[in-house]
């Protein structure tokens, strides 16, 4: 175990500043101090290996932002998810995790499928489930509440998306989450059936 948090360790940290190409085997040994036998036994092929930095990656947590208690009125909860949603999506290390599945996903398609199934679709997920349960108190109303979902995130990454992922030097700054969130809560909730009720 200590070997293969070790290289999984070593791996990440080389994949995410150079890219799967550029790194080779030997020095993933060298960083992570085993041998190139101990990755093939833990792992079987550098491509196994770029799949597990993936999966332990922040991707796969991204849809935790939306596991946090929420209190307040609609528009405040929906706040509270959007900032914690693009705080954690538009980390550098977020970033990198996402230009690393952009670049390998044509020559590995897993890799790509599982960005979309878990950091857009897991999101949306969570997201619907809030939605549908608002509805069902009667908070808000919706035809549709996983398009619902898909808008919402869409309107808080929109303006930075492309910026983030193209720009290895991009940052933002907590008063443009707070100007993207606001923007897209007063959007999303002019756009459900009838608005939100309270």
């Amino acid at each position: 175990m200590i070997a293969q948090n070790r290289i999984l360790s070593a791996a990440t940290s080389l994949f995410l500043e150079r890219g799967y190409d550029q790194v080779t085997l030997d020095e993933i040994v060298q960083t992570a101090r085993v041998s190139k036998t101990t990755i093939y036994n833990v792992f079987g092929s550098k491509e196994i290996l770029l799949q597990a930095v993936i999966a332990n990656s922040d991707l796969a947590s991204l849809s935790d932002a939306f596991d946090l208690p929420l209190s307040g009125d609609v528009e405040t909860m929906l706040q509270d998810i959007g900032r914690r949603y693009l705080q954690r999506f538009f980390s550098p290390r977020s970033l990198a995790v996402m230009r690393l599945c952009l670049a390998v996903a044509p020559r590995f398609p897993q890799i790509g499928q599982f960005f979309l199934e878990n950091g857009r679709a897991r999101c949306a997920e969570r997201v619907t489930d809030l939605l549908t349960g608002w509805a069902g108190q009667g908070l808000i109303k919706t035809n549709d509440a996983q398009a619902a979902a898909y808008f919402f995130l869409e309107l808080l990454r929109a303006e930075h998306q492309l910026d983030g992922l193209y720009n290895p030097n991009f940052s933002i700054s907590d008063e443009e989450i707070e100007a993207n969130v606001a923007r897209a809560v007063r959007i999303f909730l002019i756009s459900l059936d009838g608005g939100a009720i309270n």
